[in-house]
């Protein structure tokens, strides 16, 4: 029998009254530094279990954005409160030429809104941002936090995308980070427990509905689903509405069932960054 994932609810005080104590402020103090250890070195470190196992919740400011984080349930979090520091901000830097400029961000599995907010920071005011999530408790997160900071111009969809319109099952792969949550039903947990079903829909479809005839820059990072979501939306779409910039994760590109950067690289694209976790990809033609 599938296992539900259970949807607790949000501490919905106003921001600023989870502010560290001192206790605890002084424990973090020792680490946050700005800078990212080695991955090896981040899972060994002591504090990451007191974290788990405390289970706070934290008012934190990062990158000047005012943030909520719950560091024992998603490691985007626990690396913003341990180190004071996250990918996304160097991500972002290298598209930082077109976001200041950018009509259009596209931000598919926003978890808790730091790429959709350090984008909303970069761009006009009037551009718009598509901000994707199908987890119930993890997009309420993502809500809150651009609530505490009056972000404008941001579409939330609570929902997944996929090749076709139904629903799929949400499926939980670890107790300790809701942002690998998957709709691939190999990377589940250990015990192969399943979810919640949500709800799925074409890239173009959503698109179409939200009146976007344009993307700059689109962010992809949805656990080994990227393929799903990307190849129908290459197929379909015309020249003018396939982005300028995609970001798009790799970590599980062996179980991708078609290969959407070769796709990518047909239609023009160029690899222009690219480590173990993730590849950019620019429209050069």
């Amino acid at each position: 029998m599938n296992k539900i994932i259970t949807i607790k609810p949000l501490d919905d005080a106003p921001y600023g009254a989870k502010r560290p104590k001192w206790l605890w402020k002084w424990r973090l103090s020792k680490r946050k530094n700005g800078q990212l250890p080695a991955s090896e070195s981040q899972k060994k470190d002591p504090l990451r279990k007191t974290l788990r196992r405390k289970k706070p919740v934290f008012d934190l400011e990062y990158n000047s954005l005012k943030l909520r984080l719950y560091p024992a349930e998603n490691i985007c979090d626990l690396k913003l409160v341990m180190y004071g520091a996250h990918p996304a901000s160097e991500q972002l830097e290298r598209v930082d030429h077109l976001l200041k400029q950018a009509r259009v961000f596209v931000d598919i599995g926003a978890n808790v809104g730091l790429y959709s907010l350090i984008a909303r920071q970069r761009m006009p005011p009037s551009a718009r941002i598509l901000s994707f999530e199908p987890d119930p408790r993890t997009v309420r997160k993502l809500r809150q936090n651009l609530d505490f900071n009056g972000a404008k111009n941001v579409t939330v969809i609570h929902g997944a995308v996929g090749s076709e319109e139904g629903y799929l099952p949400l499926f939980n792969a670890s107790s300790h980070n809701v942002g690998r949550n998957t709709l691939v039903p190999n990377l589940a947990g250990d015990d192969g427990s399943g979810g919640i079903n949500v709800p799925v829909r074409p890239l173009i479809s959503y698109l179409e509905d939200a009146g976007i005839d344009q993307i700059d820059v689109l962010k992809i990072d949805v656990e080994g689903f990227e393929a799903e979501v990307l190849a129908p939306f290459l197929d379909q779409a015309n020249k003018d509405l396939l982005p300028k910039y995609i970001m798009i994760e790799v970590v599980a590109r062996d179980y991708w069932k078609q290969d959407v950067i070769s796709m990518c690289h047909a239609l023009g694209y160029e690899t222009v960054y690219e480590t173990s976790d993730d590849m950019h990809l620019e429209m050069t033609k």
